[in-house]
């Protein structure tokens, strides 16, 4: 068990974090069995089972347009064209808030240092993003959509 776990991470990782050696890494596995709570949706004759926000069985769908729009808003950001484009964005992530028309993103965005020449290079590069991130939302988007990024 411990070997699929670690290869699986390995494997996540090199095709995820483009500056993380895999093979550096010390990997401690902690997989045991599930609480009693959780484990015995599983044994429940219901015809539907229960569930939880931190089991499994959980699931929706379809997805709302706003959710499609934030799903397809990520893997854009997270793709290997954007990533050409701007090599210093690295694994980004995101939430976001509808508020009546309104669709809100929170874009958290790390930059990689070796990609930053300075001060200036860093802002420049982080509006760039921003506006890169905001023209591609709102152009998927009827609502009214803002952009909020957290960078590091």
């Amino acid at each position: 068990m411990n070997n699929i776990a670690i290869d699986t991470a390995k494997k996540w990782i090199g095709e995820n974090l483009r500056f993380v050696n895999a093979d550096s890494i010390e990997y401690q596995v902690e997989i045991a069995h599930g609480s009693a709570e959780l484990t015995d949706i599983f044994k429940r004759q219901d015809a539907i089972l229960g569930a939880n926000d931190t089991s499994a069985a959980v699931g929706y769908a379809p997805m709302t347009p706003t959710e499609s729009i934030v799903l397809e808003t990520e893997r854009y950001l997270n793709s290997h064209d954007f990533k050409r484009r701007f090599p210093e964005s690295e694994r980004i992530s995101r939430s976001w808030a509808k508020e009546r028309e309104e669709l809100n993103l929170t874009v958290a965005d790390p930059l990689v240092d070796r990609f930053i020449g300075s001060e200036t290079d860093y802002f420049r590069r982080k509006d760039e993003l921003l506006e890169e991130i905001i023209t591609f939302a709102r152009g998927r988007s009827e609502l009214e959509t803002s952009v909020s990024p957290e960078y590091a």
